[in-house]
């Protein structure tokens, strides 16, 4: 009796231990930002961009954050990789067969990934975003993608909305270390 209890719990454990490798096996980007749209298409497509964080398709940067390149330039420079079949993300299973296409405007369609079967980014893509009013005002770019599942996933397409917004400095440039290391 004392050994079938034992079996038993070792087979409960070895159970948990694989539904644990699968959930945390392949999390999602820490910075991936769907676009919105149909939660359940979300994982299809999304923008993986560097210095934020965003559970929408809203992407704001403040000039000279960790999401900018330079301080002081009146202008945002966003980076980031068009992202596909993203696991971990909450309401949305990634397609079984992958992506038919994705369809990304002029500018930033070199950063569609190669492989559209698996999870995959593509190549950092990155573009200015000048501050109107002589640096003053904020400024914003808004990128439509469509992302086409491969039959017969459903939903059988995720259309995003991607509202990049570059807000202006309110507090002097932070120093860098290196420029407070050389004085």
């Amino acid at each position: 009796m004392h050994h079938h209890i034992r079996r038993a719990a070792s087979r409960s454990l070895a159970g948990m231990i694989a539904v644990l490798g699968v959930v945390c096996l392949a999390p999602a980007r820490a910075d991936f930002v769907p676009g919105g749209g149909n939660p359940a298409a979300d994982c299809y497509m999304g923008f993986d961009v560097t210095g934020i964080t965003s559970s929408s398709g809203r992407i704001e940067c403040t000039e000279g954050d960790p999401c900018d390149t330079t301080c002081g330039d009146g202008k945002c420079t966003f980076q980031f990789e068009i992202c596909v079949n993203q696991p971990g993300v909450a309401g949305c299973t990634p397609p079984a067969n992958g992506l038919r296409s994705v369809n990304a405007p002029g500018s930033v369609r070199s950063g569609v990934p190669a492989s559209l079967t698996g999870p995959s980014c593509g190549q950092m893509v990155s573009f200015d975003l000048k501050l109107k009013g002589h640096g003053k005002k904020k400024n914003k770019r808004v990128i439509r993608t469509r992302a086409t599942a491969a039959s017969p996933t459903k939903p059988g397409k995720d259309e995003d909305q991607f509202t990049f917004v570059c807000l202006p400095r309110t507090t002097p440039c932070p120093s860098s270390p290196s420029a407070a290391f050389l004085q």
